[in-house]
């Protein structure tokens, strides 16, 4: 899978990835480590997404910001504004997607609410892809933090993990991992949080795989 949607270097990032005011600080999103939450500074707004790859290690990155108010209504999912990853030279539309955790019995039906703002991230392939695509593999990790404002705060990415959306549009992190409890990242300024995708250029030795 190649990616071709970065922000070009010394242009700003907008909602829908078109070209807006130059903003030198877009030109890499730096490697997270110890103090650096690897997140550029912009302001922090509800349903916006920003995208970039790191020259260093070629890593895709899309950071979505999600409204905490979400976290304490009824709703029972969360979806992104779609973000285009390029497989084979055709350009394909995702998405991000939260979902509240589930019951201790099991049963589905719960919100955010009720699941006390603790849930999964799902990434949606938003095509229908045949088959015998050439190559529909992708592999991702996902981590959630509070973004750029105040004390920066980040949960260790997850993964990595490898799907082939030709053969299911929809997928998350393994079961025991999946669940994110996404109110210990709520940046108290904004009233939101950030949700970090990560594509890997190539699949790295003892991946776990979900088919």
């Amino acid at each position: 899978v190649s990616l071709l949607q970065a922000p070009t270097p010394g242009v700003a990032a907008t909602k829908d990835g078109a070209a807006a005011t130059p903003a030198p600080q877009l030109q890499e999103i730096p490697e997270p480590g110890p103090g650096n939450a690897g997140r550029i500074t912009v302001p922090l707004q509800p349903q916006s997404l920003l995208r970039g790859v790191s020259e260093s290690s070629g890593i895709f990155r899309v950071e979505w910001t999600v409204d905490s108010r979400k976290l304490t209504a009824a709703d029972r999912v969360a979806v992104s504004a779609p973000f285009e990853l390029t497989c084979c030279s055709v350009p394909v539309n995702f998405r991000m997607m939260l979902y509240p955790r589930m019951s201790s019995d099991g049963k589905g039906g719960a919100s955010f609410r009720k699941a006390r703002g603790k849930g999964i991230v799902q990434l949606k392939c938003e095509a229908q892809m045949p088959e015998d695509f050439p190559s529909g593999a992708l592999t991702f990790r996902i981590a959630i933090g509070n973004g750029c404002t105040g004390t920066p705060r980040w949960e260790a990415a997850r993964g990595p993990v490898v799907h082939q959306f030709t053969k299911g549009a929809i997928c998350g992190l393994p079961k025991g991992q999946d669940v994110w409890d996404f109110t210990s990242v709520v940046d108290q300024d904004s009233q939101t949080f950030v949700v970090r995708l990560e594509i890997l250029p190539d699949s790295p030795r003892g991946q776990q795989r979900r088919q």
